[in-house]
């Protein structure tokens, strides 16, 4: 067990950061000899059960323990806009992605990482607006409700894009609307005065129409023109040495019956 001494001013310490945990909480806490000693304590009993010196279930629960330890870090750094943190937090968080098989994430997170670190070198300035608030977004004024970049434009800008809001309001509002709006207009025009198509033409020009067409035509090319003589001919239908018996069996049936017979 763990048995620590001036649990009093611990048990004192650890109340003072829970009411409201800040930079001067902080400081008083590393300054305690106590705290300081509370964290040595731990962490020989932490190595112990690594080694599984107080059994395999120890060891196992500590290993899960530790890669939660690994998610926080990286989530602190999110929330926080704290780019430090974030690059001690990436390499434990690399290894995982390796030891479960993800070689993909693990291979080009290590490329981000070292790019990241290098990144006074390779383009000056921009560490500083990184840690100026541009590594993260914050889309309220509460603290700690940072969010990565990709996953805010997911959650905003495509699903946005996305919605089926209608009105007035909703398309002067709305950026994504007003860009429909635009791109529709003149189709919705001509189905108001009675000059619509079944078809609206300007879809054929759009990009994804444009490369399923062109792969369609050079599918069909390939396969009639450049191998049109890839697949065997069927030989039994055309054989002198098939066709005999069947002109044979086909002997008072009629010439039109025996040229069938011959050939198929």
């Amino acid at each position: 067990m763990l048995n620590f001494e001036h649990k009093d001013e611990l048990a004192a310490l650890l109340s003072m950061l829970q009411s409201g945990p800040n930079e001067e909480t902080w400081k008083e806490m590393n300054a305690s000899d106590a705290f300081n000693q509370c964290l040595a304590s731990y962490s020989s009993y932490a190595d112990v059960t690594r080694a599984g010196g107080h059994g395999a279930t120890a060891k196992y629960w500590l290993i899960y323990v530790d890669f939660i330890h690994h998610f926080h870090n990286l989530e602190r750094a999110i929330r926080t806009n704290s780019v430090d943190l974030f690059l001690r937090a990436l390499p434990p968080l690399i290894d995982l992605l390796f030891y479960t098989n993800h070689a993909n994430y693990s291979r080009w997170l290590l490329k981000f990482q070292l790019d990241l670190v290098n990144v006074h070198e390779t383009h000056p300035g921009l560490r500083s607006i990184l840690e100026n608030g541009v590594f993260t977004v914050k889309r309220t004024q509460k603290a700690f409700s940072r969010g990565p970049v990709d996953l805010t434009l997911e959650q905003t800008v495509n699903a946005d894009a996305a919605s089926r809001k209608t009105g007035l309001s909703s398309v002067t509002n709305s950026y994504s609307a007003r860009m429909r709006w635009m791109l529709t207009k003149s189709a919705r025009v001509q189905e108001m005065v009675g000059l619509s198509h079944v078809d609206d033409p300007t879809a054929e020009f759009k990009g994804a129409r444009l490369k399923r067409d062109n792969r369609g035509l050079r599918h069909q090319s390939n396969h009639r023109i450049v191998q049109a003589f890839q697949h065997q001919l069927w030989k039994s239908r055309v054989s002198g040495n098939k066709s005999q018996p069947s002109y044979n069996n086909g002997k008072g049936q009629g010439q039109e019956g025996r040229g069938y017979r011959c050939m198929f």
